[in-house]
């Protein structure tokens, strides 16, 4: 929450408005003098498609906490190797995830460090192109 903030909610991705820093208290001030309108608080966003859900539960589970496969597949249905097996090996053979315990997948002190460009991976063409359409508005 917040100027320039992303959320998600169940399977939307949405945001306030993309801002000029220089410009940061007049958008703090139009977004703090909105009524609170859960239907309409977004002023952009995109509904993610079933892969952009699967791919940002992946790069979230790495980012903040671990990914194990177990709850991987309690929530899609499918095995989290057969949709991200490349990308893991990947990483894996890069030392920047160790599978901990035979479930959970965390990044190690490596990973920490590049976890920006680790996210980077699971994002699809389509949202690297939102992605950079977003930057230049």
């Amino acid at each position: 929450m917040g100027v320039g903030a992303r959320s998600y909610f169940g399977r939307y991705h949405y945001g306030t408005d993309n801002i000029d820093w220089s410009a940061a208290s007049p958008i703090i001030n139009a977004f703090s003098a909105r009524p609170f309108d859960p239907d309409a608080i977004a002023s952009h966003g995109i509904e993610l498609t079933p892969e952009d859900l699967a791919r940002r539960y992946v790069l979230l589970g790495l980012t903040l906490s671990a990914l194990s496969r177990k709850d991987y597949a309690s929530v899609f249905g499918r095995e989290l190797a057969a949709d991200f097996s490349e990308e893991l090996k990947a990483l894996e053979c890069l030392q920047l995830v160790d599978l901990a315990d035979g479930d959970t997948y965390q990044l190690t002190h490596a990973g920490f460090k590049y976890s920006s460009i680790i996210a980077r991976i699971f994002y699809t063409g389509t949202m690297v192109a939102l992605e950079e359409q977003y930057q230049a508005a």
